[in-house]
């Protein structure tokens, strides 16, 4: 009988030695009395070094004083339970190194009073399991966030755009018949210029969801921040001072041009409406950084971003600043501080600086004001020069018949007006089945057709189809305030003549009605 039990304790000694779990047996003033394998295996301690040390050798040192007091507590009461129920609990190993633990406490009786068994897991890779299982479900969310924002984006694009084809093409045309020492060009140009910059908000919110294109040229940094601070000075309140601090002699940089200026405008706007009553200052610098890698993961944004040269743009403002919460949440799709807005321009600057392979450094004191610095890839290229937009070609009229069909009026009246002027023979036709109709009238008179992509009804999908079942060879242009890999997607392949990005121009698309009908011509048709 003595030998069964002899036995039985031996067994159950190899089974706590060798267990997976560590396993501490603490007296009741704390002093270690017996230790396991794994125990030395997972706090790099050997056995002789732990036994007779107080159990709070195995705790962070920031940690050990609370400890005393709850293990004394346990004492009075003693029961099987997990320790710290509810919190994250941390152990250290010899070298100081901290790991999370679960452990679970288990009182035994002693020689000499009560003792206690710790039974101590490790838990470090399902934590890193969990924190991986976080990042992914806010990976999700931000996807589901940008899926919203990209079907916001392209209705809003596409119906603003069409608005903004009757701003656009009504100045070019008002220019074509004004003399140019006349007082209203100067007006028509501002708002020419103004209208073209809502256009570049809409390809902007297009690029941000994913749903546009950029389109990267090497650009002047100080010369777009210098263009942007024209535009916006009849918006920023008279209190507010700007200090420009560009650095001359910067090489160019990489970017879309148009998207670059979006990028000043938000963080400008941004800095002046964080500005108290009374005014403020807002300066602006540019400079170049050589950035490695310790740099760049320093960065709120640089999950695109590799070490090089890089030119940068910092907008320091005296404004409101903002709390850690809030500078957590910036860039976050429709996360806004202000009591109305659309709470999209910061993140807007995200979507672009990403898009551009740049990043952003962000600090920022309550009551004191923020800093943005944005970092945009050096370019070894000169700067591209950029195109003229003022309407200056005069257009040779040709015998040529062409069919409208867009279901926006003033989008029919500036297409109209500028292809009677250039001497077309024009139809126009506001709906999908009026404009079908219309076509097969006269199926063999037509020279071209012109055919939003998104109208009620018979969709411009549908009419092409059916157009170029009845007549192959007739050219189409296809316009759209979507981006044209849109157009692409919803025609499944069938390829257009031609596409117009609304907003329209008249030059634009006299140009594209030549290119298509006189191919191998000179001058507009």
């Amino acid at each position: 009988m003595m030998q069964g039990t002899t036995t039985h304790e031996s067994l159950f000694s190899s089974l706590v030695e060798f267990s997976p779990s560590g396993m501490v047996l603490v007296d009741g003033q704390g002093r270690i009395l017996l230790v396991n394998r794994a125990v030395e295996e997972c706090f790099g301690y050997s056995r002789d070094e732990l036994l007779g040390k107080h159990v709070e050798e195995l705790l962070p040192s920031r940690l050990r004083q609370g400890h005393q007091s709850l293990r004394q507590a346990f004492l009075r009461s003693p029961s099987t339970r997990p320790m710290g129920s509810g919190r994250d609990l941390y152990a250290a190993r010899k070298d100081g190194s901290e790991f999370p633990v679960e452990v679970g406490l288990n009182p035994v009786p002693g020689t000499e009073g009560p003792e206690v068994l710790a039974v101590i897991v490790d838990i470090s890779e399902r934590k890193a399991m969990e924190r991986e299982t976080a990042r992914l479900q806010e990976k999700l969310q931000q996807a589901q966030k940008m899926e919203s924002l990209g079907v916001l984006a392209g209705g809003v694009a596409h119906d603003f755009n069409n608005l903004l084809t009757g701003v656009i093409g009504n100045s070019d045309l008002a220019l074509l018949s004004l003399p140019e020492t006349s007082p209203a060009c100067a007006n028509l140009i501002d708002i020419q210029r103004t209208a073209l910059r809502a256009a570049d908000l809409c390809r902007q919110m297009l690029a941000y969801s994913g749903r546009g294109r950029f389109e990267i040229k090497s650009i002047d940094l100080n010369g777009v921040i210098e263009e942007m601070l024209q535009l916006l000075h009849s918006n920023i309140d008279s209190s507010i001072q700007i200090a420009n601090k560009l650095k001359s002699g910067l090489p160019a940089i990489e970017g879309d041009p148009s998207q670059v200026g979006q990028v000043v405008m938000n963080l400008v706007l941004n800095a002046a409406e964080a500005m108290p009553e009374g005014g403020g200052r807002i300066e602006l610098r540019t400079g170049m950084i050589e950035a490695d890698q310790t740099y760049l993961n320093s960065l709120q944004l640089h999950d695109r971003t590799t070490p090089g040269t890089f030119i940068s743009m910092e907008v320091t403002d005296t404004g409101s600043g903002m709390d850690s919460l809030t500078l957590e949440r910036i860039f976050d799709p429709f996360f806004t501080t202000k009591f109305t807005g659309r709470g999209l321009g910061l993140a807007a600057v995200a979507g672009i600086v990403r898009g551009h392979k740049g990043g952003i450094f962000v600090t920022s004191t309550p009551g004191k004001g923020s800093s943005f610095r944005v970092l945009f890839p050096c370019s070894d290229l000169p700067v591209t020069p950029q195109s003229d937009d003022v309407l200056s070609v005069a257009s040779i009229a040709r015998a040529k018949r062409l069919l409208i069909v867009d279901d926006e009026p003033v989008v029919r009246e500036v297409l109209c007006n500028t292809l009677h002027q250039a001497g077309y023979k024009v139809v126009a036709a506001a709906d999908g089945e009026s404009g079908l109709a219309l076509f097969r009238e006269r199926a063999e008179s037509w020279d071209l057709v012109l055919l939003d992509l998104t109208m009620p009804g018979m969709g411009g999908e549908e009419v092409f189809r059916l157009i170029r079942e009845q007549k192959p060879a007739l050219p189409i242009l296809m316009m759209s305030g979507y981006d044209e890999s849109e157009v692409t997607l919803r025609l499944d392949g069938q390829g257009s003549s031609g596409f117009l990005q609304k907003p329209l121009r008249p030059q634009q698309v006299l140009e594209c009605i030549h290119s298509v009908l006189n191919p191998e011509g000179n001058g507009l048709a």
